[in-house]
């Protein structure tokens, strides 16, 4: 399972390498949406999501399937982790559930007031909590697939509960880093002058709540770091190559697969 953790993580880091737009790509700042679809694609989400969060103790794992701690991940538990593990996890929910929103939502009504454009919040909005929604019922889905334990079972008493072995990878991560990036990524399109204070706001505090939830004893540094990237890879993703106006034409993409030692190689290739 984790071989193929892997290659999940690495195939969706070559996707939010891609290049972002520059403000002239995105029509003179319009979005693309279908009210109906966007907001029934945003309810099946949510709902998926608060569905394998509230009732993770019936769908994860009571044992670990993922029991093992690589050299890399011991390494970073034995110098980042607090020893008051409960003010770091306490600190994480803060920045996670609230300051991250605030940076994402905020900022983005406060730069399409500044350039006029306040009636654009309601859409913007709309991209983000979409991109954010399926991002996050993604990581359910993979926590509960993966079943990994969380590093204070593993180095503690042991699973207790199924909540402890949904440690790979970091919800409270992918949600700072979906929220940072998908809203950077929507006021960049839109061409916004605070765009960049939005793309440094949004990812100081993602990166922070990483850092949080590993001083929490809450998670490994590979499930952060995957945390990141597929959490910027639904927040780039779903405005950029689904909300982007027709009018800026096709997005040819070529994904061609060639064999190596040991697994294979994607190559994408194409104009975005």
């Amino acid at each position: 399972m984790p071989r193929i953790v892997h290659r999940l993580v690495f195939i969706c880091a070559l996707i939010s390498a891609l290049a972002l737009p520059s403000p002239s790509q995105a029509s003179e700042g319009k979005l693309r949406y279908d009210l109906r679809m966007d907001l029934a694609v945003t309810a099946i989400a949510t709902a998926g999501w608060a569905v394998t969060w509230g009732g993770v103790e019936h769908f994860a794992p009571a044992g670990c399937r993922w029991c093992d701690v690589n050299a890399f991940d011991d390494w970073g538990r034995r110098n980042i982790k607090w020893s008051d593990t409960s003010a770091a996890s306490r600190a994480s929910d803060a920045l996670a559930y609230a300051a991250a929103p605030m940076a994402a939502y905020g900022m983005d009504a406060l730069a399409a007031h500044l350039d006029g454009d306040l009636s654009n919040f309601w859409v913007d909005a709309l991209v983000i909590t979409e991109a954010v929604a399926l991002s996050q019922f993604a990581t359910q889905l993979v926590k509960i697939a993966v079943g990994r334990q969380r590093p204070y079972a593993h180095y503690g008493a042991g699973s207790q509960n199924p909540r402890d072995n949904i440690s790979f990878y970091s919800g409270h991560t992918s949600l700072a880093f979906s929220l940072a990036v998908a809203s950077g990524t929507v006021a960049q399109m839109r061409g916004y002058k605070l765009a960049p204070a939005i793309w440094a706001t949004g990812l100081a505090v993602a990166a922070t709540t990483s850092y949080l939830r590993l001083a929490a004893d809450k998670h490994y540094l590979t499930d952060t770091i995957a945390g990141a990237v597929l959490g910027s890879a639904f927040g780039f993703a779903i405005p950029y190559l689904f909300h982007r106006p027709r009018s800026d034409g096709p997005m040819p993409i070529a994904v061609s697969a060639a064999p190596t030692a040991g697994g294979a190689l994607l190559v994408f290739s194409g104009n975005i």
